[in-house]
């Protein structure tokens, strides 16, 4: 339903929050679906939102799969389009280990 509603307002962070307080159930039973849901919230966000660390959490709790590599650089774009200075460093990581086939 996130994926199709209106774009998102003072979101973000509730659902950052959730996620990664719950990593053993939606992230790791769900992560095609989690990983579609954060790159439609940073590229649809219309709020005034900091990237707080809790983006790069929420990222490596996901399986560390080769396919979700584009998709999350997709995402670290839209990441420093919102200021997150990490963003760069972000990127790296995730290219050094999302390796898996």
């Amino acid at each position: 339903m996130v994926l199709q509603g209106p774009p998102v307002k003072n979101r973000i962070g509730t659902i950052l929050y959730h996620l990664e307080q719950e990593p053993s159930n939606l992230i790791q039973l769900h992560p095609n679906a989690v990983l579609r849901l954060l790159k439609w919230l940073f590229h649809n966000c219309r709020e005034d939102w900091y990237p707080s660390d809790e983006v790069e959490k929420v990222i490596m709790l996901l399986p560390k799969k080769k396919a979700f590599v584009p998709d999350l650089v997709s995402i670290c774009d839209q990441l420093a389009k919102f200021g997150f200075a990490k963003s760069i460093e972000l990127k790296a990581k995730i290219q050094k280990h999302f390796i898996e086939d």
